[in-house]
């Protein structure tokens, strides 16, 4: 019975030697690329092993993406973070290279843009077949997919549309208390942190005092009476922001100036319409009062001026 091998060594006499030597080399190369394994890791290997991505966000032809997302690929096990690097895991705006931090947890790796995507642009995120899992195997082929970024939005930043006092206003009075009026619903706290009030007569001295917001206005209220004749300016830091995190573009700063004379003396109630006590009142007669001098507007309400029946 002829042997395996003496088959080989016939088959091998009757063929042409150009054909033998491509038949080793052929051989050679399938054992070396047919799996995943690394050329120094002598163990048996298998495709099987080989670690692939099955998933990544952005989805892939993805649109509409936002400018600040990350870019990550989830593989089907545990890797090697030390093989994710800038020659292993790249974004590309066209052939342009985005800058980026990569890391990596667990099987997900992420490159954090290290400034905002481009809008209205398409994006190529790319893994190159240098990563590997814990063992040693390495992915077959790259991994590459694009996406598409949303369209350049249109950023209504918040502004300041009114103050009390205006600008350059004079004879302010030494209990005003400093409102500002939003063009937008900003973001409480940075709008109450954003407002501060100093003293520029003095050199800029801070005017302690608290500060409350409601609706679309901030307001001052100093701990004490302003000073009489003295110029305050009052900031509305760049800080101050929006519920979309807009910030203003740039500090909003103002001055007024209180009056010579500082008017310590109560307004009183000098004459009303009806009279106190008066009888036979027509249904429709207008309430008035008439103070002793020109009061602030703002402290006539429902709750500072009310009218009742019955004597109560």
């Amino acid at each position: 019975m002829i042997h395996l091998t003496q088959l080989f060594r016939l088959f091998f006499k009757k063929i042409d030697p150009v054909f033998q030597w491509s038949f080793f080399i052929f051989a050679f190369a399938f054992m070396v690329f047919s799996g995943c394994k690394s050329m120094l890791d002598e163990e048996p290997f298998s495709v099987a092993d080989c670690p692939k991505v099955i998933s990544n966000y952005p989805l892939k032809d993805a649109m509409g993406v936002e400018e600040a997302s990350q870019i990550s690929v989830k593989f089907n096990k545990a890797m090697l973070g030390s093989s994710f690097n800038a020659e292993t895991f790249n974004l590309f705006n066209g052939s342009t290279p985005i800058a980026g931090i990569i890391s990596f947890k667990d099987s997900t790796a992420t490159f954090v843009p290290t400034e905002l995507l481009a809008s209205d642009q398409l994006f190529t995120a790319k893994i190159n077949n240098g990563v590997k899992d814990l063992a040693n195997n390495f992915m077959i082929g790259s991994y590459a997919w694009n996406f598409s970024t949303q369209l350049a939005r249109i950023i209504q930043f918040p502004s300041i549309s009114s103050t009390d006092p205006v600008n350059l206003a004079i004879k302010v009075p030494f209990n005003k208390k400093i409102s500002v009026l939003f063009s937008k619903k900003m973001d409480s706290l940075s709008a109450i942190s954003s407002f501060t009030l100093f003293n520029t007569s003095l050199g800029g001295t801070n005017i302690p005092g608290t500060v409350t917001y409601s609706g679309s206005t901030a307001i001052f209220s100093p701990d004490g009476l302003l000073e009489a004749n003295t110029t305050y300016t009052g900031t509305i830091a760049n800080s101050a922001m929006d519920f979309q995190g807009n910030h203003l573009k740039e500090a909003f700063i103002w001055s007024f100036t209180t009056g010579a004379n500082q008017d310590l003396t109560a307004p009183v109630v000098i004459a009303t319409e009806p009279s106190s006590n008066e009888l036979s009142v027509t249904l429709n007669n207008k309430i008035t009062a008439l103070f002793s001098e020109s009061m602030d507007p703002s402290s006539i309400n429902a709750q500072t001026f009310v009218v009742t029946s019955g004597g109560e």
